[in-house]
């Protein structure tokens, strides 16, 4: 499983409530609609806290899962074809987004 990773940082002055619910209710749409057929899972994690020693200044991390590389390739592309996406024009700062694409393995506990 490859996924794609993103971490990403809001404009000052907006309400994190706000911006927890309208992610879900308006970016997930236009994440299931771009990207089909190829995202397998999608995934929206809000930071809770920082942790002592490690500041982040992240709102939250997105997950997506695909099930190849060349799919992951093809999603990410039509991510940046206009319509682009409102939510993250309207809330994220772009030049404080950090992606990654990566490969996963479950390790056995």
């Amino acid at each position: 499983m490859i996924k794609y990773i993103a971490l990403w940082v809001v404009k000052p002055g907006l309400d994190p409530d706000r911006i927890w619910k309208d992610w879900q209710e308006k970016h997930a749409p236009w994440v299931k609609e771009r990207l089909a057929p190829d995202l397998k899972r999608y995934v929206q994690h809000r930071i809770l806290e920082e942790l002592p020693g490690a500041p982040v200044d992240f709102f939250g991390l997105t997950e997506f899962w695909f099930e190849d590389i060349e799919s992951a390739k093809r999603a990410i592309a039509r991510m940046t074809e206009p319509p682009l996406d409102d939510f993250m024009m309207t809330y994220a700062i772009p030049s404080k987004v950090r992606r990654v694409l990566a490969e996963e393995i479950e390790v056995e506990l």
